[in-house]
């Protein structure tokens, strides 16, 4: 039997710390009825971590950038059903690994933000 149609949408956010703008993502993500929510430039850091989970309902895996740059994340909605097998990250805030159950398959979801200057872009890469 072939799997489920799985809903992955990827956003360049050009950060989110505002309330009501992680709110209309929200409103955009049920619209287009995304599972899972590639998020790239963030600007996510770790003390905002309850606020998120408050405006985005399910669950979110980071790799914490500035609050003024960087920062990828990956999210799960509630009603996506999944098992973490295992995550990798950088300390940047430029990529994000994680390798997932969803039913009977594993998906290796990557999520980067590479540099926009060239000689870190070349080095990055």
């Amino acid at each position: 039997m072939a799997p489920k149609p799985l809903h992955i949408c990827s956003v360049n956010t050009q950060g989110l710390l505002q309330s009501e703008k992680r709110k209309r993502l929200f409103e955009w993500c049920k619209q287009q009825k995304c599972q899972i929510l590639m998020m790239q430039e963030t600007h996510f850091t770790r003390s905002m971590n309850d606020n998120l989970n408050n405006d985005l309902p399910g669950e979110i895996f980071h790799s914490w950038g500035s609050s003024a740059s960087r920062g990828v994340a990956i999210w799960f909605t509630k009603q996506t059903k999944y098992n973490i097998i295992n995550e990798f990250k950088d300390q940047e805030g430029r990529y994000l690994l994680i390798n997932v159950e969803l039913g009977d398959n594993v998906y290796s979801l990557i999520n980067i933000y590479a540099p926009n200057i060239a000689k870190k872009k070349k080095c990055f890469l």
